[in-house]
């Protein structure tokens, strides 16, 4: 596996990091908000259990979420993920076995999903590639 496209860009040049946290973010929303547009249209207009990923539309609705600062429970996430619930049960263990999620108890049966670090840095490292065209 290549590490280096895991690494945070601080850590692959620390130089270039200097960039504000702001536009780091508003650039990763803009293509968030891309992707799900994408995703949208190709369910409209093209037939979408060909093409329905929902581990991807989980994790990617996930790192959306937590970029606004809204925590999520399986049953929000699969509702904002547009999945059944009962799949995004699946999906989470998925992503948890990955190391790109955890759960934490909340009680009352209730658990949020949070995305580890893990996860966070490999999605920050896609969307700086996508956002610059790479």
């Amino acid at each position: 596996m290549d590490n280096h496209a895991y690494q945070t860009e601080s850590e692959r040049d620390p130089v270039s990091f200097n960039r504000s946290e702001r536009a780091r973010l508003a650039d990763a929303r803009d293509v968030i908000t891309y992707l799900q547009t994408v995703n949208k249209l190709r369910d409209i207009y093209i037939d979408s259990s060909m093409f329905r990923n929902p581990v991807w539309d989980t994790f990617l609705t996930l790192y959306a979420k937590e970029l606004s600062d809204e925590e999520m429970a399986i049953d929000t996430l699969a509702a904002s993920a547009r999945i059944a619930a009962d799949d995004c049960r699946d999906v989470v263990d998925r992503l948890t076995i990955a190391g790109l999620v955890e759960l934490q108890d909340q009680g009352e049966d209730r658990q949020l999903v949070l995305l580890t670090d893990q996860g966070r840095q490999r999605m920050d490292a896609f969307l700086r590639s996508a956002s610059r065209g790479q």
